[in-house]
């Protein structure tokens, strides 16, 4: 059985080591996903590594068995997400699997050959595992498909349903798909450009309200510009932040 064998190189790695996820826009996680749906989880559980039993005495002297080498999955960043020589310990869990019933399809059509499917993810949060899922709660869950096994991480858009806004499901919906002609660049505070040739610049600096994530897409207009698109709640939400900022801007 082929159960993301890239998983197993990672497994051992010292806790010390921690997952960073670049930070990015909904709409961009949504883009770089090989797959999009909202699906109900039904049960979770671990998954070990399978090894032989052996009834063969030990030998005195004898030489230590050889390291097991692991392949390397591509994670969402496009490259690997690590590699090495990893003993087998079949106490200590690979994956955890997730049975997911798919409510909803946004993306991936192709990939969801039932109503239930199997997702897996690393086992614990520090490889990039979504380790917290609750069974019998529904999520919008976006995710890789490597070899014949759907995954998904932390680096990816992983939310409770019910928490997104009416605007980013409407975007899963429709809005997001334009994936193509823009892309949307991260830019901090001060710094942002308010317009660049081909880009929508996205505040990441947290100092103010997020506007972008909540309530609007990017898209290119009639004229080939590309903007941030939203509705009366977006023009809200900009308003009360140009508020907040003329607030704080020292006065000379």
């Amino acid at each position: 059985m082929k159960l993301l064998a890239g998983l197993l190189v990672v497994c051992y790695l010292q806790a010390s080591l921690a997952c960073y996820c670049s930070l990015d826009h909904p709409q961009k996680k949504y883009c770089t996903a090989d797959y999009a749906i909202r699906g109900k989880i039904i049960t979770k559980e671990n998954v070990y590594q399978h090894v032989e039993p052996t009834t063969k005495a030990p030998v005195e002297n004898e030489p230590t068995p050889p390291m097991v080498r692991f392949a390397e999955p591509v994670g969402f960043g496009g490259g690997p997400v690590g590699v090495g020589n990893t003993p087998i310990d079949s106490k200590r869990p690979i994956a955890i699997k997730y049975f997911v019933r798919v409510e909803k399809i946004y993306k991936g059509k192709d990939l969801m050959t039932d109503k239930k499917v199997e997702i897996i993810t690393p086992p614990t949060d520090s490889l990039c595992g979504v380790v917290n899922l609750e069974v019998n709660s529904v999520y919008l869950l976006s995710g890789r498909k490597w070899e014949n096994d759907l995954r998904i991480e932390t680096c990816g858009w992983i939310a409770k349903y019910d928490d997104l806004s009416r605007r980013q499901r409407q975007g899963l919906k429709k809005t997001y798909n334009n994936c193509d002609d823009c892309q949307i660049q991260l830019c901090y505070g001060p710094y942002c450009p308010s317009k660049q040739e081909g880009l929508c610049m996205w505040d990441s600096s947290g100092l103010y309200e997020d506007c972008e994530s909540k309530y609007a897409h990017c898209m290119e207009n009639k004229k080939g510009k590309c903007i941030w698109n939203g509705k009366s709640d977006y023009k809200a939400c900009k308003s009360k932040r140009e508020a907040e900022k003329e607030a704080r801007t020292p006065k000379i």
